[in-house]
């Protein structure tokens, strides 16, 4: 199929460089007051000789023009979730997508075939989020699907873990790593933060971790009054000593999403280190890491022993705000309607899915992905600084649609 034929495909759309649509309520109502996503059409997408499938496949890689090789795929499976995070979506929920504009099964299998044939063997990371993926049905068969065919360098959930305790026993052999999103252990804030109880559960299902030989990590998304005390970072990392060390504690700077002002929560993660320090009586030590596309910056307290058995252990702080790590970024993101999004702070998107479902073959595939690819930006979306950034997101996904 040449370049002509992919556009003609979608001739049905508009032939404008860009698309704009509006994603459903899921009972066959459009959403009025949904952000606008702005979808690049592959007619308008690079896809030159020089982005063709064949110079990627002797390559091996998957580059931008920063020649950035992105080998982590992060993959949506659905925009449901079982909590109300404030930072994440309203109070009331988001308009679900509907059915029949999810991804299947075999589309999702689809995009990550054609991904991993584009890269050495073994080589793809694979993140499956949400929403909340622990609501996906299938998500065991799904797993083991891509485990068989794909061999993945590695394979993990990001999850609030409210249902972790109940599907762990058809996960655990499935997966590599697991990430529990959790911003506070104190139950009054759980629910003021969350919108609802259930923080005995997500304890549970971290306790059930125990043992496992996968990769735990802990993500604690830091705002400025709600749980930036030093006794909220103290909390974590005796939680952390309290269970064998068996999991690494990530602090996240907080992100402006959805038009907020992005110093209205931001605390830096200098200021976390003073405040751990402060808690702890401890000074922190660099740890380093093996991974050049590591987002997060590792340390331990000072005289402990820093990693343990089974790799947990670490204190991390992940930067995005105050010292970026866009310049090694390796990530492509698929929503869980289908879209890619080169760059999460980006409201342009190219829907994979529909490429698919017009007929689009493995190797034109490729070729969508890497022209995509060509129009990522060096960081932030484009944007020039933090002001830019924070009105640029104002039309984009919410959090929980994106895919954490």
């Amino acid at each position: 199929m040449n370049d002509r034929e992919i556009n003609n495909i979608h001739n049905n759309r508009n032939n404008n460089s860009q698309i704009n649509t509006k994603v459903g309520d899921g009972k066959g109502n459009d959403e009025k007051d949904k952000p606008i996503i702005n979808l690049w059409s592959p007619a308008t997408l690079p896809l030159s000789s020089s982005s063709s499938s064949s110079s990627s496949t002797r390559n091996n890689k998957l580059l931008d023009k920063y020649n950035r090789n992105h080998n982590y795929v992060r993959i949506s499976l659905t925009d449901k979730c079982n909590l109300r995070c404030t930072y994440c979506m309203p109070e009331e929920g988001i308009q679900l997508t509907r059915k029949e504009e999810l991804l299947k099964d075999t589309e999702i299998l689809k995009i990550v075939s054609v991904l991993s044939s584009q890269l050495p063997p073994s080589t793809m990371k694979i993140r499956l989020t949400g929403g909340e993926p622990l609501l996906y049905p299938r998500l065991p068969s799904l797993l083991t699907s891509i485990n068989t065919l794909h061999t993945p360098s590695s394979i993990g959930i990001t999850t609030n873990a409210i249902l972790l305790d109940k599907r762990w026993e058809d996960l655990k052999d499935l997966l590599t790593s697991v990430n529990v999103s959790l911003d506070t252990l104190d139950e009054k804030k759980f629910q003021m933060l969350t919108r609802r109880t259930g923080l005995s559960k997500v304890l549970r299902g971290i306790e059930r971790t125990e043992g496992w030989d996968g990769k735990v990590k802990l993500n604690c998304v830091v705002m400025k009054g709600f749980n930036d005390d030093k006794e909220d970072f103290k909390q974590f990392l005796e939680f952390q000593r309290d269970m064998g060390y068996r999991f690494d504690v990530r602090f996240i700077e907080w992100m402006p999403f959805d038009g907020t002002s992005w110093g209205e929560n931001f605390v830096s993660a200098g200021t976390m280190m003073d405040r751990i320090k402060e808690g702890m009586g401890k000074e922190l030590e660099g740890v380093g890491s093996e991974d050049r596309n590591d987002t997060t910056k590792w340390y331990k307290l000072a005289g402990d022993e820093g990693e343990r058995e089974g790799g947990g252990g670490r204190i991390g702080f992940i930067t995005s705000m105050s010292d970026n790590f866009c310049a090694t970024c390796n990530r492509i993101r698929i929503t869980s309607d289908g879209s890619l999004k080169v760059c999460l702070f980006d409201g342009t998107e190219v829907s994979v899915r529909d490429a698919i479902r017009d007929g689009v073959g493995d190797e034109d595939l490729a070729r969508i992905f890497r022209g995509a690819l060509g129009e990522k930006k060096f960081k932030f979306g484009g944007a020039e600084d933090m002001q830019e950034l924070a009105e640029r997101v104002k039309g984009n996904r919410h959090m929980t649609a994106i895919g954490g």
